[in-house]
Formats: C-alpha cells, structure tokens, sequence
C-alpha cells in the first residue's frame, strides 16, 4: 500500500530493524531514500536490495557515524541537496551493551559509549533533522488530501520495551532508551505547532540473528546451571528470574523486522497526522503481562 511520496531518511539503513524500514520505504512510494550507516559493504548491499524493488526509485548511501555532530550535520545536509527536501526521519541507530553486570558495577566508560550513540547521537539526529523540516514547506502524503493534514516532516524514532521496563545488567542500554521516550516526547510538544511531529516505536525482542544466537546461549547456560556445571560467572542472573523468559510473548513469538517498519511506516505518514509525541510499543503483548 502506498503511504509515502516524499524523501526519507534512515540511519542504521545497514541492517536489522534499519533495513527493513529502508526497504518498506521503497515499497511504500518514496521517491528517494537516504540510508545511513557505519558499514559500507551493508549500505551497498541495501541499496542494490531498494534498486531491485524499485528501479526508478533514487538512493543515497552515507557513511554516518551519529555520535559525531559533524556527521549528522553533513548527513541531512547532503539529503537535502541531493533531494530538495526531508519529509520522513526514521532514528534507527543504535547500539547494546557488551558487559552484563549489576548497576553497581557498570563500567562507565561503556555507559558513555552507549550514550553517545543511542541518547546524544539521537539527540544531533532529530535537531538537524528539525532544522531542515523547519524550512520546507508542508505538504500531504498519499491517501489523504485534506490541507489540515499536511506535514512539514515526521521524525520516528526507534525506542524500546527498555524505554519503560528493565532486562537486568544492562544499566547503559536501559537508560539510553529512557531517553529516548523523553527525546521524542519533548520534540514532538515543541514543534507541534510547526507541523512537524515526532515519534517513537518501542519494539521488544525482534527476531534478527543476533537476537537467536543470544536465546540459544542462554538456553544452553540455563541447562548447564541445572545440571551443575554451569559456565555462567558470578553475576549471573538470580534463580527468581529466568533469562530464557524474556524470550517469550504472549503471541507465541518474537516480531519480525518488517512488523516494526510497517508501525515506522504508518507513523510517518499522513494517516498518523493527528499522533505526535506518541510512543507505540510493539511486543507481541508481553509489557500488559504479568
């Protein structure tokens, strides 16, 4: 279904969540797309992926780091000269912690490292962003043609059941995603009345391999606890909670990226235009459970 006619944005476009919303921006009818990233090989990979479901479709590959002002600057700013204007902002960049250890014990030097991206770095994102929107003028995506609806931009920031709730010993990651709620929300209240909103998606678990090789390691720790010989060290998790569980939903299963993108995208577009400051999470259910 087309949503979307205008020019978007994606950072973290390499890959996981990123790329599945750089790919349903192309099935959804923007006419170009911005991916940013740190890996060249994935940029090149997405964009021959974007060229191959649509080949009329323009793609800017940027190599962005988002803790660097300077990067995220130069990133919007060539998105703009390439493409006139920025209608969608999709922040999807981000990163988790190594360590998993207690608060107490969280090594400071990885928390600023978190923060840097995952906080600050969405920080510089939706300012210049913001900036950029601020100058254009409004007009209305596909499917809705009433004046009252139009937007000068949408930004859609990717949160986290993290954003609200904790998975224990990992204290940085925790905190960077309860920024990001706040981010969104203070961003979408102060430039409502410019006709530019801002959002955020807060998935759980999504499945990615990553995500299914970080199960199977745990089942396999939970199993070598219970038989005696366990590999996990002296901050492992207490028995009065099973790590395995968080790998389970109400729905039976994990989401799926293209579920996340298919919320990034509705939000973005002007069917959402009356829904700003707004944080949807997209958990199979598990945060209403007790």
């Amino acid at each position: 279904m087309q949503l979307l006619n205008g020019v978007a944005l994606v950072t973290g476009g390499g890959s996981g969540i990123g790329r599945a919303v750089a790919l349903a921006c192309a099935t959804s009818g923007c006419r170009a797309i911005v991916i940013a990233d740190i890996n060249q090989d994935a940029l090149q990979d997405v964009e021959h992926d974007i060229v191959s479901i649509r080949a009329d479709i323009k793609v800017l590959p940027l190599l962005v780091d988002v803790s660097k002002p300077d990067s995220v600057t130069g990133m919007v700013r060539k998105s703009t000269e390439a493409f006139g204007r920025l209608d969608y902002a999709f922040n999807v960049a981000g990163i988790s912690v190594k360590a998993r250890v207690s608060a107490s014990r969280y090594p400071t030097e990885e928390y600023d490292d978190i923060q840097a991206v995952n906080a600050r770095g969405l920080l510089h994102c939706v300012q210049s962003e913001i900036h950029a929107m601020s100058e254009q003028e409004p007009a209305v995506t596909v499917n809705t043609h009433s004046p009252v609806r139009a937007q000068r931009g949408s930004i859609v920031n990717i949160g986290s059941t993290c954003s609200f709730s904790v998975i224990p010993k990992m204290l940085p990651y925790v905190v960077s995603k309860h920024a990001v709620v706040g981010i969104t929300k203070s961003a979408g209240i102060d430039h409502a009345a410019e006709k530019i909103r801002v959002n955020a998606v807060c998935p759980g678990l999504v499945e990615t391999p990553m995500i299914a090789r970080r199960r199977q390691q745990i089942l396999a720790e939970e199993r070598d606890k219970s038989s005696g010989t366990s590999s996990l060290d002296g901050n492992a998790t207490p028995d009065t909670w099973r790590p395995a569980d968080m790998y389970s939903t109400p729905m039976g299963r994990l989401a799926q990226p293209d579920e996340v993108a298919d919320t990034c995208i509705f939000l973005a577009s002007s069917m959402a235009s009356h829904i700003t400051a707004t944080c949807i999470t997209i958990d199979g259910g598990r945060s209403a459970s007790y």
